[in-house]
């Protein structure tokens, strides 16, 4: 997870010197916004992850949400490459 994190980071620092050499604006894109969520809930589940001690429930909830995160991602990687597309 915390590669994941790292990589997605270095990403975005790419798209935003991307946007602005373009004159676009920064952080309106639906890409964007996809990726300001998908980090907010890594770190969720981050959390949840070192909290959970043995909790079956916590487990559970742990499970499908970074199944939810892994699914999020694939829609954000569609709104990238359309984002891509439209230059």
């Amino acid at each position: 997870m915390a590669g994941m994190a790292f990589f997605f980071f270095l990403g975005g620092q790419g798209g935003l010197v991307f946007s602005l050499m373009e004159g676009r604006p920064l952080l309106e894109s639906p890409h964007a916004v996809s990726a300001a969520a998908g980090m907010a809930l890594l770190g969720a589940q981050g959390v949840l992850g070192a909290t959970m001690k043995g909790k079956k429930a916590a487990r559970t909830v742990h499970t499908y949400l970074g199944s939810s995160i892994m699914a999020m991602f694939f829609v954000h990687a569609g709104l990238g490459l359309a984002n891509g597309l439209s230059f």
